[in-house]
This record gives C-alpha cells, structure tokens and sequence, in this order.
C-alpha cells in the first residue's frame, strides 16, 4: 500500500474512532455511570468517560491482535451476546442513577430535619458504582455494535502490523472524542449543581430513564447504535 494511502487511512481512523465514541449508548452508558454518583463537583465524566475509553480500545486491541496474529475466527454468538449484555447494563446503570438522585433528595431532607447521622448513611454509594465498572463497561461495548466492524474489517486488509497500528489510532480516535465528551458532561453538570440543584437532579434523573428505556428497547427489539 502507498505511503499516501496508509496516512489517508490513519488519518481517517482519528474521526471514525471520535464518531463511534458518541454512539447512544456508549454515552447513555458513561452518562449514567457519571450520574449514579455524589455529583458534588460535577461527577465523575471525565474519568469515567476515560476509563471507558480504555476498556474499549483495549479489548479492540487485544481481538485485533488474536485475529490478526493468530488467525482467530470470532465466534458468531460473541457480538451477539455482548449487545444483549449492553442492554441488560444500560437498565443497571439507569436504575443506580435513579436511586443515587433519590437518596440525594431523601439526605437533603434529612439534613434539614437535623437527622445528619442518617443522612450521611444514605449517602453511601451503592455498590454497583465500583470504580472499574466503566472500563469493563467499555469493554462490553469493545465487542458490541459497530466497534468491531469499523475497527477490525479494514485492519484485515492491511499487514498485521499496520493493522493493529490502525486500530491503535482508532481507538485513540475514541479516548479523544470521549474525553471531548465527558468534560462537557462534567462542566454542565458542575454548573447546574452550582447553579440550580434541583435541575440537577433532575437531569440525572433524566440520564437514568433514557439509559433504562434504551436498554430496555434494546433488549426488546435488538436495536443497536
């Protein structure tokens, strides 16, 4: 292949990657993780948007990697049932970020009955925020959807080795078009806890019913972004 070409092809890869980063459920699925924590400060966007970006381009990688180097078929089931697994996760994650705005609201009304001991107990997070869920979330979404196709297809058209080079760029492609989105994320959500709390509680809110009825119609229908 020519040198021109193989720049054109990387070159491309950077947007395709930031492009499959805004899918809806990639970002329903950091949105609600974001929003299923004490968003004090603004939560957790951009760490978890990283983190998820990792997970993804990480597995994307290493399938890359056994396709290419060692010649492994996927099994056909594999991305089948991963996407069925997305959905099962949006539903999880939308239902954590409902429950965390509840026990916000039932602590603020603690805190001003005085009740400050009870409040804090409700304001643990649930243990279904654990700080790696965003990257093995992301690593779901690796093997789910348009990931493997955009990524894979054309690095096996390539040499091995500049096919995992384009992968790695693609998936770079995706950590920059997340991060891009999860410090959006974060700075509105800071301004809204700054600015108008209740607005803020109910975008999350908000956040977790999309990410339930998404996984929910997911599930139903076998749609994917």
């Amino acid at each position: 292949m020519e040198t021109t070409s193989l720049l054109a092809l990387m070159l491309v890869a950077v947007p395709l990657g930031m492009a499959h980063a805004l899918d809806s459920d990639h970002v329903l699925a950091v949105s609600s993780l974001a929003a299923a924590r004490d968003g004090r400060n603004g939560g957790r966007g951009v760490a978890y948007a990283a983190r998820w970006a990792i997970g993804h381009g990480g597995l994307l990688l290493l399938v890359a990697a056994l396709v290419l180097l060692l010649h492994w078929n996927m099994p056909a089931p594999l991305p089948y049932w991963a996407e069925r697994l997305v959905g099962v996760i949006l539903v999880a994650t939308g239902l954590s970020a409902c429950w965390r705005v509840l026990q916000n609201r039932r602590s603020r009304v603690s805190h001003r009955h005085g009740d400050v001991e009870h409040a804090h107990a409700l304001g643990r997070p649930p243990a279904l925020r654990h700080e790696h869920a965003p990257m093995a979330v992301g690593m779901v979404h690796g093997l789910a959807g348009s990931g493997p196709a955009m990524a894979l297809i054309p690095a096996t058209l390539l040499h091995p080795a500049l096919g995992l080079a384009y992968v790695l760029v693609f998936s770079a492609g995706v950590l920059l078009g997340m991060l891009t989105f999860g410090v959006c994320l974060r700075s509105f959500q800071g301004l809204l806890l700054r600015r108008a709390p209740l607005l803020a509680d109910i975008g999350r809110a908000t956040i977790g019913l999309l990410a339930m009825a998404a996984g929910a119609f997911w599930l139903a229908t076998g749609w994917s972004a």
